[in-house]
């Protein structure tokens, strides 16, 4: 009897081991993709030279099929940027819509880093915009050496983050389709509570997931089901509005770069100043994590900071927003609901699974 106890029991360890053993590769898969743009560009400098005329000569003097992934990382980019943009304004509108915008921003700010980490990152966050800005108005050509370099090294990193995301999704689409899980998987992305950049790497403390919709509690019982029956067509709105960046930026961008006569010149400048916008995103997300990482150094293996391969991109619109679980979009209708039952339920989630996972005494 104790035996078949002890059996059932291990199940769950197993379990547990089996799926911290596929995150580990799935972590060497996303970096290992991450790794790749960046070390064949130091490859190429290091030959080469980092001068202007390298920088701006680089892309006609790459190989057919490297220059069509660098133009099909750039898309990638855009287009999910373009979504998490499109989401965090509807963020914003559902706040003004439930008049608790106080709310949303305090959940941001109780969710930010602590300021030590915070201020660093976003000064590198502006001084990063603002190159970018500056990039728009008088080209590549027209900045200085420096600025040059600066974006040249924002652009390398903007490759590998998608390279880390290509990596992961395929990981996770073929770990979907072996457990029979892959039509769910595709109906999130058609329901835009996923994004491709989702699949790459991050720093856990710095990102949340991406589709996690800020939950408000309402005062009664009515005032829920009142909302309930207008929660399709808003959850439609999202969807159509999201759908709609992502048409938008697809095309923007494939008229940009594959036929320039026929885009208007707006066009050229929203798809450019995109891709310079994502660099700022991308500076948050290395200088929090850096910064997390040397906070929680001095203070012992408890708080130890790790980067994974969970969802979350990247952005800076995004890096605050507070975490819960993926695509856990109905928790605003929850009536009179409280964060401090969330956060109450996860001990209560650790010990039930202690309980399953140790033998009875």
């Amino acid at each position: 009897m104790s035996n078949g106890l002890q059996g059932r029991s291990s199940e769950p360890l197993n379990e547990r081991e089996s799926r911290e053993e596929a995150t580990c590769w799935r972590s060497l898969l996303c970096w290992f993709g991450f790794f790749i743009p960046v070390g064949f560009e130091l490859w190429v400098h290091l030959l080469h030279g980092f001068d202007r005329q390298e920088i701006l000569g680089e892309e006609d003097a790459l190989p057919k099929q490297l220059r069509g992934f660098l133009d099909f990382a750039e898309l990638i980019c855009r287009v999910c940027l373009g979504q998490v943009l499109v989401f965090s304004a509807w963020q914003l509108a559902r706040a003004v819509f439930h008049c608790k915008v106080g709310v949303l921003m305090g959940q941001i700010c109780e969710a930010s880093p602590l300021v030590r980490q915070w201020l660093p990152a976003l000064l590198l966050t502006l001084f990063t915009f603002g190159v970018g800005v500056w990039g728009c108005f008088v080209g590549d050509e027209g900045l200085p050496l420096w600025a040059l370099r600066y974006s040249h090294i924002c652009d390398m990193f903007c490759h590998a983050v998608v390279a880390s995301a290509l990596m992961g999704l395929g990981f996770d689409l073929t770990s979907e389709a072996h457990q029979g899980r892959l039509l769910d998987f595709l109906v999130k992305f058609f329901l835009c509570l996923d994004t491709i950049e989702g699949h790459g790497v991050h720093s856990e403390d710095a990102e949340p997931e991406f589709g996690d919709q800020v939950a408000f509690s309402f005062c009664d019982q009515s005032q829920h089901q009142s909302h309930a029956r207008v929660r399709w067509a808003f959850n439609v709105c999202r969807i159509c509005s999201m759908w709609a960046s992502f048409l938008f930026m697809f095309f923007a961008y494939t008229f940009t770069v594959y036929i320039p006569e026929s885009a208007p010149p707006w066009v050229d400048v929203t798809v450019d100043f995109i891709g310079r916008f994502c660099w700022a995103g991308i500076s948050w997300w290395l200088m929090v994590s850096i910064l997390a990482c040397a906070a929680s150094r001095p203070a012992g293996a408890g708080t130890s900071h790790s980067f994974t391969c969970q969802p979350a991109t990247f952005d800076v619109l995004q890096a605050c927003r507070p975490r819960g679980s993926f695509g856990q979009q109905d928790h605003q209708d929850q009536p009179t609901q409280d964060h401090g039952e969330q956060t109450l339920a996860a001990p209560q989630q650790q010990a039930s699974e202690l309980r399953e996972v140790l033998p009875p005494a």
